[in-house]
């Protein structure tokens, strides 16, 4: 009884004449290699870790609309800011405006009370 056996080349076709044999192959080259692998395949995924998989998905999907959410929020956020720190610098640039025409106008009653000026 033939237990395996291993090709010398692997021909890459969709439907191999002996493909446990080609496994067997390819499982043992990965444990030439000192590879920890599996000692047999099951062509069947398994459904317990195809449905966890889909449960990660969705929850990252649903992680990322919440972000995304969170993200157009700031952008409001930071634009209303911006229109409130344009809004505060040309108050600034009047009430500096209105401080150098009280100083001229102190300095013209000053120099208005005084001979010689």
């Amino acid at each position: 009884m033939v237990e395996g056996f291993v090709f010398d080349r692997v021909d890459f076709v969709s439907e191999p004449a002996y493909p446990r044999a080609g496994l067997r192959g390819i499982i043992s080259w990965s444990a030439m290699d000192g590879a920890q692998g599996p000692q047999g395949l099951d062509p069947k995924p398994d459904e317990k870790e195809g449905k966890r998989l889909d449960d990660k998905i969705e929850e990252l999907r649903k992680e990322f609309e919440t972000v995304k959410a969170e993200n157009e929020t700031l952008k409001q956020e930071n634009s209303g800011l911006r229109e409130n720190a344009d809004e505060n610098q040309n108050l600034r640039e009047r009430v500096e405006a209105l401080e150098v025409h009280r100083e001229a106008q102190g300095l013209l009653e000053c120099a208005g009370g005084r001979p010689g000026w």
